[in-house]
C-alpha cells in the first residue's frame, strides 16, 4: 500500500541538497516507505550519478561535487540511517551538457545516468536507459514526467506494471528515441 504522506518537499536549488535529503531520511524508520523523485540535469563521473539543478554551472570535478547530489549519497544515507521497508527512486534527468575542465574537455564526464545497483527492497526508475539522456520538452514537463503523471494516480497497480506503462508511453511519444529503464531488488 503506497498511501503517500509527504514528509517534506524541497526544490534542490533552494537548499543544500544533502541537508534536505538528510532531514527527510532522519524522519524515516524501518516501517517507512521512501519515495524520491528528481527532475533536472545529471552527469556521471567516477562511478556515480550526480544530480544537478537546472541552473547549475559546473566547470570542474570539485564544482560538480559542490553543486550536485550524488545518488550514492542518497542510497548510503537510506541504508545507514533509516532502512525503510521499501524505497522508490525516480530519476528523470537529462544531460547537463558539456562540462569542461581547464586541462581537458569532458575529462570526468559521461552523458546520461548509469545504473546504480541498490540494496534490498529498492526500485529505481530511470527516464532513459544507461548512457542516454531524457528528452526535454517545451511545455514544462519532460516526456517521462508527462507519462508518469498520466499513470501514477491509478489505484492498485504494481510498480513494475506502472513503470512498464510509463515506458511504453515514452517510447511511443518519442518514436523509440527514449527508452526508460528500471532496476529493482
Amino acid at each position: 500500500d503506497w498511501s503517500a504522506r509527504p514528509v517534506r518537499e524541497h526544490a534542490v536549488d533552494e537548499l543544500d541538497p544533502e541537508r534536505a535529503v538528510e532531514e527527510v531520511i532522519g524522519e524515516l524508520d524501518e516501517s517507512s516507505s521512501f519515495l524520491f523523485y528528481f527532475s533536472g540535469h545529471c552527469v556521471y563521473s567516477g562511478q556515480d550519478n550526480f544530480l544537478l539543478p537546472t541552473d547549475a554551472s559546473v566547470r570542474s570535478s570539485r564544482e560538480l561535487r559542490k553543486h550536485s547530489l550524488p545518488v550514492s549519497d542518497i542510497l548510503e544515507l537510506l541504508y545507514a540511517k533509516a532502512r525503510p521497508s521499501a524505497t522508490v527512486i525516480i530519476l528523470d534527468a537529462c544531460s547537463a551538457g558539456e562540462i569542461t575542465t581547464t586541462k581537458s574537455k569532458s575529462r570526468f564526464y559521461k552523458e546520461g545516468l548509469q545504473i546504480s545497483y541498490p540494496m534490498r527492497n529498492t526500485f529505481i526508475a530511470y527516464a532513459s536507459k544507461p548512457s542516454t539522456s531524457a528528452l526535454e520538452t517545451a511545455d514544462g514537463h519532460s516526456v517521462y514526467t508527462t507519462a508518469l503523471l498520466k499513470y501514477i494516480s491509478r489505484p492498485n497497480i504494481p510498480l513494475t506494471q506502472l513503470f512498464g506503462q510509463v515506458a511504453q508511453e515514452v517510447r511511443s511519444r518519442t518514436s523509440g528515441a527514449q527508452t526508460p529503464f528500471i532496476v529493482s531488488t
